[in-house]
């Protein structure tokens, strides 16, 4: 093989594949790349065994076609270290890969390209669905901080995507709190196919999509696996076992209680009130009474805050507790204008909801009170 790119062209498909290869593996070969030149242009790709990311970088002159490995971490803190606009050149001689730019020379030790595992080996033959990689990324910001880290029960460590009937929904949770997402995809025309992605894999195709939002993107689902590929890229990941829970019977189908605010005010109110409260579980307590809204919040060592909103409330005062962390995260990723708080009594469920629409995604959220 033998090839000729300009570092740009190169840097950054390193940058976000050596996230993947970069790290220390119990099988050799995953800490390195594979590239593969074929007709004016060059593949890479990185696996840990359980996601596959794959870049198609152009523009670039394959002098000669052929696939090697290369360590991830070395060769991208070569490119990285190189001038800008300098070009590198890559060739096989005697089983030894010569990378060269300008006057810099470098010969790296590569493994065997036919021992590189690919998921994408794979059949194609599953579920496909198309869409769009802004939409998609858009769900996954509206729902993945839900998911939970390291829980037991793994179904939960991770992002569900439903295909129902035009509609695509990512919902996540921990079993404290829920969000839902839904976006309107016409494409979609089958019935609750469900994919559980594991959260690293969540993480990793989110950063994918930051880069590459302009792209239509096919999705592909095979039985353990699921495929996402744009115009210059692919990501493949083994998906989760067992079944989510069944997150339409956690909304409420009634409500007694309904409050609006500025998704801003609130959100700066509770910035303010979280700075002095109990490090340990977050507690800030909601106070409603006659057109008022108090949040509160104290720490042990007898420091309190309070912040007192204007709202349009006019039942009986009631009090609820709330991880303030958890009511942060879902202000962050709603769009300004008002929101919806729904409730009924102190210890049951609380739904937030967003009284406006963002691109076309819809997001809603439960959150569940802490004891008083």
């Amino acid at each position: 093989m033998r090839i000729k790119v300009s570092r740009e062209a190169l840097l950054k498909p390193l940058a976000w594949l050596s996230s993947v290869a970069g790290k220390k593996h119990q099988n050799p070969i995953l800490s390195h790349i594979l590239c593969q030149a074929e007709e004016g242009r060059l593949i890479l790709c990185a696996s840990d065994g359980e996601v596959e990311m794959v870049s198609y970088c152009q523009p670039v002159s394959v002098i000669e076609p052929g696939q090697i490995t290369l360590p991830a971490k070395k060769v991208f803190d070569i490119c990285r270290g190189l001038p800008e606009d300098s070009h590198i050149s890559l060739k096989l001689v005697d089983s030894r890969v010569h990378m060269q730019s300008g006057r810099s020379r470098f010969i790296l030790h590569p493994m065997l390209a036919e021992d590189f595992p690919k998921f994408s080996n794979q059949s194609d033959d599953g579920e496909t669905w198309h869409g769009s990689a802004k939409t998609l990324k858009d769900l996954i910001s509206a729902s993945a901080f839900a998911m939970a880290q390291q829980d037991v029960r793994v179904f939960l460590n991770g992002l569900l995507f439903r295909f129902s009937d035009g509609t695509l929904t990512a919902a996540a949770t921990n079993g404290h709190r829920l969000a839902v997402s839904n976006a309107f995809l016409p494409a979609i025309n089958k019935k609750n196919v469900d994919i559980l992605l594991p959260r690293k894999a969540v993480m990793e195709l989110k950063r994918i999509l930051d880069d590459h939002e302009d792209e239509p993107i096919t999705i592909l689902h095979h039985k353990g696996y699921c495929s996402f590929s744009g115009d210059r890229f692919a990501f493949v990941t083994q998906l989760l076992e067992g079944a989510f829970p069944d997150y339409e019977r956690a909304f409420p189908k009634k409500v007694s209680r309904q409050v609006t605010v500025e998704r801003d005010m609130l959100k700066q109110a509770l910035t303010r009130t979280a700075i002095l409260s109990n490090e340990k579980n977050r507690y800030v307590r909601f106070l409603w009474s006659r057109d008022s809204m108090r949040i509160i919040a104290a720490n042990p060592e007898l420091e309190q805050a309070e912040e007192q909103l204007l709202v349009d409330y006019q039942q009986e005062d009631i009090e609820i507790g709330f991880n303030v962390d958890y009511v942060l995260d879902v202000l962050s990723v709603m769009p300004d204008g008002g929101v919806f708080i729904e409730f009924n009594q102190a210890h049951e469920a609380v739904l937030l909801r967003s009284a406006v629409d963002y691109d076309g995604i819809q997001g809603k959220y439960i959150i569940m009170p802490l004891s008083l």
